[in-house]
């Protein structure tokens, strides 16, 4: 199996001509809950402050678009990473609660990956390990 990298950089898209893209017909509606022209900032009901307010957020990421080959058989897939992190916040102080870092190889399954494949690739605090078996997507696990 060849794994070869993409060299346009994904934090430009894909590269595809803007001319096969669509222009989009949706229509969009911004006076369901009230008219546009009476909004105005909505005061909260009870002024009471929680003790703690827990702040989650995350952020998904293509490192790197590739191409798989297999014999004559080629598959694409994406290098991609995920994190996510909560921060409490009380009224005299702030800290981190817990953070998650996920690092990725997904492709499609190949037909003609009859066996496991291991990939060991370096991250930047540990080494990550791909097994891509034939009936499923190909997942990193960070070690």
């Amino acid at each position: 199996m060849k794994f070869s990298v993409e060299t346009w950089a994904p934090e430009y898209g894909i590269g595809l001509d803007p001319e096969q893209m669509e222009e989009s017909t949706g229509d969009v509606n911004v006076g369901i809950e009230v008219d546009a022209d009476d909004w105005i900032p909505q005061q909260p009901e009870s002024p009471e402050l929680a003790d703690s307010v827990l702040f989650v957020d995350g952020v998904r990421r293509i490192d790197a678009r590739i191409w798989i080959s297999d014999g004559e058989l080629v598959h694409a897939g994406v290098c991609a990473s995920v994190a996510a992190g909560a921060v409490k916040c009380d009224q005299r102080e702030a800290h981190v609660v817990d953070v998650e870092v996920k690092r990725g190889v997904f492709a499609s399954p190949s037909e003609a990956a009859s066996r496991s494949t291991q990939v060991t690739a370096p991250t930047n605090s540990s080494r990550a390990q791909a097994t891509h078996p034939p009936t499923s997507t190909t997942a990193f696990t960070s070690r």
